[in-house]
């Protein structure tokens, strides 16, 4: 929050787990953090901004939800059934404990199958840094070639 001020930006948290969760469906979470500075007064320092501050406007987001809606019915398959693994990690460390959102979670761990194509890309996402890892049987590789 002190970072979305001082920089007048909208910033994001570390994985986290949200107060909503419950033990049944338990997911990664982040919270979206915007601030809002009183009318009139002036914001183009960090001296100014932090005297300017009212408060913030947060967002909670669960991970496997909201990718759900913004990856939508591609479900990250073509139509000759060739399914490409979207895993997204938070910073720059590849870990099970560094995970946002796996796209077949549910399925059988590929990561360390030699028979896999795999594509790492680090990506800063409004000043947070993400990594995501796209891989696929090499058997239906075709999308990294």
């Amino acid at each position: 929050m002190e970072y979305a001020r001082d920089l007048n930006l909208t910033a994001l948290t570390e994985r986290l787990t949200l107060v909503q969760e419950n033990q049944m469906n338990n997911q990664p979470g982040i919270i979206m953090y915007t601030p809002v500075y009183k009318r009139n007064m002036p914001i183009s320092n960090v001296k100014e901004r932090r005297a300017a501050i009212m408060g913030w406007v947060s967002c909670p987001y669960r991970m496997e939800g909201l990718m759900m809606n913004i990856l939508g019915p591609w479900g990250l398959e073509n139509t000759n059934n060739k399914k490409i693994n979207l895993v997204i990690y938070d910073n720059e460390t590849i870990s099970p404990n560094s995970v946002l959102y796996d796209s077949h979670k549910n399925e059988a761990n590929i990561q360390d199958d030699l028979s896999i194509q795999m594509c790492i890309n680090p990506i800063l996402f409004n000043e947070k840094n993400w990594t995501l890892r796209f891989s696929q049987a090499k058997e239906q590789y075709s999308y990294f070639k």
